[in-house]
């Protein structure tokens, strides 16, 4: 019959082992095009199959910054965004430290095969913390207490905890932290759900050259939005006619603007409704 899939993956991005401006426009133009008029999408960066954000692309130095970006790509281009439990806490893979820990039957197997060949136990530990899906499947980090909170003390959980909800990596930290990653995705997802633009909008690129900062307008016929957002940890000028428009989202913490050129600060997520 004609009732066929309602939505797809948009599955390039994650793909890739670093987000950048260019690689995000290429990518929009490609599915803008292929996209038949009336289908939809769907915007993904991670899933129970691949690594976790900060671990696929972070650089080591701003984790936390990419971690951002990542979130705010989600929630602002074009489709319906798909976020893998954790993501809003800034959970990172587990390296499993001995075979007991291995569920993946994959790695199961891989483990077997490469005895086989006369790898070393200590070199296919190397190799799962790399691929086994179990790495991104541990449990979720409620709060800093035994088992991160999501087993009572005691419990073995059927994947390990990762040991970083002892460092903030937890919902019951991070809400009581307005600056928190948590909270920086509660704030986005309020602008996006109460913004026609960012839900159902069209999308133009403003600028097609810049390997620093993403630009791009979300459009619909009662409001247009720019996004902006800055890859890079140096401040980068933009020019635009913002004609005072009114300030959504700043994660810089700017509250209005009326020049013709900002200075996008580093990181900054800005997000401006043109009057």
């Amino acid at each position: 019959g004609k009732d066929r899939l309602h939505a797809v993956f948009n599955f390039d991005l994650l793909a890739k082992d670093r987000l950048t401006p260019e690689l995000v426009r290429q990518n929009q133009q490609k599915w803008l095009v292929s996209v038949p008029r009336g289908a939809w999408f769907g915007n993904t960066l991670n899933n129970h199959d691949q690594s976790r954000v900060k671990t696929h692309y972070g650089d080591g130095v701003y984790d936390d910054q990419l971690a951002r970006i990542a979130a705010a790509l989600m929630l602002t281009l074009p489709g319906t965004p798909y976020l893998y439990y954790g993501e809003e806490i800034g959970m990172e893979d587990y390296a499993v430290q001995s075979f007991d820990e291995v569920r993946d039957m994959v790695a199961m197997v891989y483990r077997q095969l490469m005895s086989q060949d006369g790898r070393s136990d200590e070199q296919i530990l190397k190799d799962l913390a790399t691929f086994s899906r179990d790495r991104c499947r541990t449990p979720m980090q409620w709060e800093d207490a035994p088992n991160a909170g999501f087993s009572p003390a005691g419990v073995r959980t059927w994947l390990p905890v990762h040991q970083n909800y002892v460092d903030g990596v937890n919902v019951a930290t991070q809400e009581n932290d307005e600056q928190s990653l948590l909270n920086f995705y509660r704030q986005l997802i309020h602008v996006r759900k109460t913004t026609p633009a960012l839900l159902d909008g069209s999308y133009t690129q403003i600028d097609l050259q810049s390997t620093h900062y993403l630009g791009f307008l979300r459009q619909t016929d009662d409001e247009t939005c720019v996004v902006l957002i800055n890859f890079t940890p140096q401040t980068e000028p933009v020019a635009y006619r913002f004609n005072g428009g009114e300030v959504l989202f700043s994660s810089a913490g700017r509250s209005t603007i009326d020049a013709v050129t900002i200075d996008l600060q580093p990181f900054e997520v800005l997000i401006v409704r043109v009057l």
